[in-house]
């Protein structure tokens, strides 16, 4: 496969559309009309799923709470932290960003001669707003549907899952399982 191949691929597989791997082969200098992609795609292989899975659709197939959804993001976005405050910032001449960890940028803004525009916000606004909040704990629209991926779970010997790509993995499987039954 040719460089302009791996590219597209490439792309394609982070979940680009068609527009925006133009807009980045333009940028880049490989100019193609849509036509051209598509034809290319096309001889790839590369095709998107006419009948896509939404992620609420796999939410509810586990009965994941809201709760045990923000556990695992919050995990996730804990980690994206720790990963990006461990990275430096390099010095670039034709930039007025400031360089060094981003941590440190952060929480002491007055090394780069700059100002700390954080907003402190009173707990008795976070309470309210925590009072007007609609929790949805419903784990399933239909109880039939969802007693059968329970039975399905432990015949399976799984748990809930702990990421996101564990509960789309298990839904494929719980779903294929479905299929099979009917």
């Amino acid at each position: 496969m040719d460089y302009l191949g791996n590219c597209i691929t490439d792309l394609f597989h982070l979940g680009l559309k068609q527009d925006e791997i133009l807009l980045f082969l333009t940028k880049h200098r490989y100019y193609l009309s849509k036509s051209s992609l598509k034809r290319y795609l096309k001889r790839l292989n590369l095709y998107r799923r006419k009948n896509f899975t939404s992620i609420n659709d796999v939410i509810s197939f586990f009965g994941i709470t809201t709760s045990d959804i923000w556990k695992i993001a919050w995990e996730e976005l804990n980690n994206v932290v720790l990963e990006w405050n461990t990275h430096l910032i390099r010095k670039n001449r034709h930039s007025h960003c400031p360089s060094g960890r981003p941590d440190v940028i952060f929480n002491f803004p007055q090394i780069h001669n700059s100002n700390d525009h954080l907003i402190v916000v009173q707990e008795e606004h976070l309470q309210t707003c925590e009072e007007e909040c609609v929790f949805l704990d419903c784990p399933c629209s239909d109880n039939d549907v969802f007693d059968l991926c329970k039975i399905i779970l432990e015949e399976l010997g799984s748990d809930k899952p702990t990421d996101p790509l564990d509960a789309i993995s298990l839904y494929k499987e719980i779903r294929n399982e479905i299929l099979t039954l009917l």
